[in-house]
């Protein structure tokens, strides 16, 4: 298991690399009506920042209660994929009518984006959330502690390209705006939360952890990442439900 520090370098280097790919993806996305975007998404980038924190805090909540000092560190080092989505989905909300269009046109820079972030979380598995439970499975994987265990961000990246194919199944003709987008994340949020029962605290305990403390099992059923997950899926499969009786 990799120390602390180098653990930290890495993952920051590979959210730099996710966040560059988006970027540029984007920029081609929005050739021609950068401008206009400008804000939007903005609004876009600061709801992804709130969300990840707030719900990254709210998974361990443990954090809230260490010292002053750690807390701030494990907060401000720590993340959360599904509220970075649901948080900049709520921003394009607020978007008007160019929010549906928006969510669109980030949709290619944000699925590479989760691809990178998915793959790199293989480099620090047992300084994060994303380590999985052991398994006796042939693709198993030691991340360091000497046991095989589920590789449940490569899961998570096989179901994203699901997710991307889900969405390009729709076809090329003319549809609402927003529509791709919430496409995906449906199905995309939904393996996120089907898939955290392959990490802890639901089949195994953790290990003695040193950076992060085990995920809070509300009511023992699901963690508040699971809970997000379940309301924000229903209210975009409510939309998609309703846009599918709307003429394009």
């Amino acid at each position: 298991m990799l120390p602390l520090g180098p653990a930290l370098v890495i993952k920051l280097l590979v959210w730099t690399l996710a966040f560059a790919l988006f970027a540029r993806a984007t920029a081609r996305s929005l050739a021609g009506s950068a401008e206009a975007a400008r804000q939007p998404l903005l609004k876009v980038l600061l709801g992804a920042l709130v969300g990840s924190k707030l719900l990254h805090a709210l998974t361990f909540p443990a954090l809230l209660f260490d010292e002053p000092a750690r807390a701030v560190l494990l907060v401000a080092s720590g993340d959360s994929v599904p509220g970075a989505l649901i948080g900049a989905r709520l921003a394009l909300g607020f978007s008007g009518g160019l929010g549906g269009t928006l969510a669109d046109r980030l949709l290619p820079g944000t699925a590479i984006a989760l691809v990178v972030l998915h793959l790199g979380a293989a480099l620090w598995a047992l300084r994060g959330s994303d380590f999985g439970a052991p398994t006796d499975l042939p693709w198993g994987v030691d991340f360091g502690d000497g046991v095989a265990r589920h590789p449940v961000m490569f899961y998570e990246a096989a179901f994203l390209c699901l997710a991307w194919m889900s969405q390009r199944s729709l076809g090329h003709g003319s549809m609402i705006a927003g529509v791709r987008a919430d496409t995906f994340l449906v199905v995309y949020l939904s393996s996120l939360a089907a898939l955290a029962y392959l990490k802890p605290p639901f089949r195994v305990a953790a290990l003695p952890e040193i950076f992060l403390p085990m995920a809070h099992a509300y009511a023992g059923f699901a963690t508040a990442e699971q809970l997000a997950i379940l309301l924000a899926g229903a209210v975009l499969a409510r939309g998609l439900v309703l846009a599918s009786r709307k003429p394009p």
